[in-house]
């Protein structure tokens, strides 16, 4: 028995399942798996987290880019919570990103870094 209700809520739990399958699973399954606050969509915040973090470091990148080398020196990029700093800092080197500052989470506890605002 407990491998069988091991094996149903498996995909609730970790990501066994494409996006399409495990929406249509939750729904035949009647579970809906909701950490977020609200819903903003079908997909739980949990699978939803695993995407766009490459793209959005992307978009950041070309607006960084975008401003002068002098107004860069100066410009620190702050993201609203831990998800998106750590995908700046993550992809964002390959980009020439320098660090995120966030007050989310752990961020919160490493200050401006070398940014003094």
């Amino acid at each position: 028995m407990i491998v069988i209700v091991g094996v149903m809520i498996a995909p609730v739990t970790i990501p066994v399942l494409s996006v399409e399958t495990f929406i249509r699973y939750q729904r035949v399954l009647g579970v809906n798996v909701r950490t977020e606050t609200r819903k903003t969509a079908e997909l739980p915040q949990s699978y939803a987290d695993m995407f766009g973090w490459p793209e959005m470091a992307a978009t950041v990148a070309k607006v960084y880019n975008s401003i002068s080398p002098n107004e860069r020196a100066k410009t620190a990029i702050f993201a609203r919570n831990y998800g998106e700093a750590a995908a700046i800092d993550f992809f964002g080197p390959r980009y020439g990103l320098p660090q995120a500052i966030s007050g989310h989470m752990s961020y919160y506890l490493w200050g401006p870094r070398d940014w003094d605002g």
